[in-house]
């Protein structure tokens, strides 16, 4: 659930209509020292809103009063004992107001602003006060300071000598068309995340000297293909990986490759490799029998037809130009054939709609997996060890082919990647190591500093997997982004004086920079440790906490609150109604709800592990 602005709009409403109607917000007020109040002018003619007099002095009762406040007149005989006349802090019913804006505000935004997982908004008691004594003195501020005048001003001969809230660019009318995402625009979200990604890699590789990974995706792969299908979609994985080669040697190793990942080339064989005993099968270990058959699938014949699918495959672009009489294998008419450019392009088995990726990773089934709390969700069949079984691994043949006189293939290559091989290339060299690196030490320290934004960015990302990398880069760019869309403060000519805990100037600045110092004041919990941000998918071992990236633009909230606050002006007849409130408080949660849009935060959490919680960071891209 979304922050509640439809709850909000008509409570605000309620506190405008309500409050007028009861004098609940009118209350008099004083001058004092706190914010830096001008004593109340004696006799001045305009008290709260009100005509009170005519001329310089204000004539209440009969007689004239030393206090500007008319609700004091009654009091004139005892000066001590005057409403706020001598009080130090004053607060008269506009603090009163501001408070109550800023309880509705807390009421709209806590336990139902959420990110992009529906992780809920929570905060401090420290938090709240700062927001609701800020907002206090915000308003209390525009009573004793004044704002533009309602109406247009001129002199004599009709020459305008201030612009009024009537025309003034400032005080328009604010109507925003708020679009808060649904489940089909956070479900895109996704999507654009793998296109964050591609770009990335596009354009930073150089920049974060990316990794490339020989356990790369295997995209397309659901869980819940059959087994025909399976085999089609491994072969076209590895087709497609085959077209993208351009040395020919490199080729030609990886068609070998291809042809004895089946039982094809050993079923006559006599060399068992160094004591494996695993023909005809000497390139699938015995985990990866067992995680294919526990899958659902049936192992040999997911290997066997995978390799036949490629080999028919690449025959058909690569075609026979002359007349082969030699062994299958020991012929260097085959070996010329493959290395020549294909005729066409192959034809895949499957369309796979997923372009293939080096840089990313096969995250493997059994990587992130720890079980009851935290089940893998990655497709079952893909384990490490059945993952590395369909990778091409330079470098690792043994041996070569032979054949006996008839043409049989008695012995043949071997490409073995025993269980502590795939553990160690795999797992350790590259998902550990390139993919999932985090700094945890410089990130816990980073989210206890005052400004844990720049301790951030003074991370060094080079030294980390590829993830932290995308997730770090991605934290830059929408920083940068931010800053790119800064827009100026509406220009205001109005002499605001007083100050609040260093909120000086422009009161409605002063709401911005308040709400903005609310969410940080809430630390490193803004939001609710769960669910996580992905790719983290657990709160530990980071705890779950955020370092916010971007709180939204002061400038624009201000320049919207300005707006929305005068919104529902009508010049029709004279004198000038109050703006309507539902229209008003309309507006003011649209600017507030457009500032949530804003927000951008870094979580820190984690990824299970068979062995425990890893440290692991994710971004947040929306607050709604």
């Amino acid at each position: 659930m979304p922050a509640m602005w439809p709850k909000f709009i008509p409570d605000l409403a309620g506190d405008i209509m309500n409050g007028a109607a009861s004098q609940e917000f009118t209350k008099p007020g004083g001058y004092g020292t706190m914010i830096g109040m001008p004593k109340p002018v004696v006799g001045s003619n305009v008290q709260l809103g009100k005509q009170v007099s005519s001329g310089g002095k204000a004539i209440l009762g009969g007689g004239i009063t030393e206090v500007g406040n008319p609700a004091n007149a009654a009091l004139k005989t005892n000066p001590a004992t005057m409403v706020n006349a001598n009080n130090p802090a004053p607060k008269s019913g506009r603090y009163d107001f501001g408070v109550r804006v800023a309880e509705r505000y807390l009421e709209a935004v806590k336990n139902n602003a959420q990110t992009h997982v529906a992780e809920f908004h929570i905060n401090n008691g420290a938090a709240e006060m700062l927001l609701k004594e800020g907002y206090g003195w915000a308003f209390e501020r525009l009573l004793m300071e004044g704002d533009l005048p309602l109406m247009d001003q001129y002199d004599e001969d009709g020459n305008l000598i201030q612009m009024g809230k009537e025309s003034h660019p400032a005080y328009a009318d604010f109507c925003p068309d708020v679009q808060q995402p649904d489940a089909e625009a956070l479900a895109e979200l996704e999507k654009e995340n793998d296109k964050a990604f591609n770009q990335f890699v596009d354009a930073a590789k150089d920049e974060y000297d990316l990794y490339k990974f020989k356990f790369f995706q295997f995209p397309c792969i659901s869980g819940n293909e059959t087994q025909d299908e399976l085999e089609k979609i491994f072969a076209s994985r590895l087709l497609q990986q085959f077209e993208r080669i351009t040395n020919k040697n490199t080729k030609w190793e990886f068609y070998i490759w291809l042809a004895c990942l089946g039982s094809e080339n050993y079923s006559n064989s006599s060399g068992f490799g160094g004591g494996w005993s695993g023909m005809p099968y000497p390139n699938v270990n015995t985990t990866a029998r067992n995680d294919i058959e526990d899958a659902g699938y049936d192992w040999k014949e997911l290997v066997d037809n995978v390799s036949t699918l490629c080999i028919e495959a690449i025959h058909e672009v690569h075609p026979e130009e002359e007349e082969n009489t030699w062994t299958f294998f020991n012929t260097t008419l085959l070996r010329n054939r493959i290395k020549k450019d294909p005729t066409g392009p192959i034809t895949l088995p499957y369309e796979l709609d997923c372009p293939l990726n080096e840089y990313k990773i096969q995250v493997a089934y059994d990587f992130e997996h720890y079980p009851p709390e935290s089940p893998s969700q990655r497709p079952k069949v893909l384990t490490s060890n059945v993952v590395a079984t369909f990778s091409w691994y330079p470098g690792i043949r043994s041996g070569n082919f032979s054949a006996n006189a008839d043409g049989v293939v008695t012995n043949a290559p071997k490409f073995i990647k025993s269980k502590n091989w795939v553990k160690n290339k795999y797992e350790k060299d590259e998902w550990e190591k390139k993919w999932r690196k985090v700094p945890k030490s410089k990130l816990m320290a980073a989210s206890r500093k005052a400004d844990s934004q720049k301790a951030f960015f003074e991370i060094n990302p080079k030294p980390e997997g590829t993830l932290f990398k995308f997730e770090y880069h991605r934290a830059k760019c929408a920083k940068k982004k931010a800053e790119e869309c800064e827009e100026d403060l509406l220009a205001v000519d109005h002499p605001w004086k007083g100050s609040f805990k260093g909120y000086a100037g422009d009161p409605y600045m002063m709401m911005a920079r308040v709400t903005i110092a609310y969410w940080y004041a809430c630390i490193v919990k803004p939001f609710k440790p769960t669910p996580s941000a992905p790719p983290a998918l657990i709160a530990p071992p980071l705890t779950g906490i955020y370092i916010p990236i971007y709180y939204g633009s002061a400038n624009r909230l201000a320049n919207n609150l300005r707006k929305a606050w005068n919104t529902g002006k009508t010049f029709s007849k004279l004198p000038a109604t109050q703006p309507p409130a539902f229209a008003v408080s309309t507006a003011v949660a649209g600017a507030y709800a457009l500032h949530l849009l804003e927000f951008k935060l870094l979580y820190l959490g984690g990824i299970p592990t068979p062995a425990g919680p890893v440290p692991m960071v994710g971004f947040v891209p929306i607050v709604f």
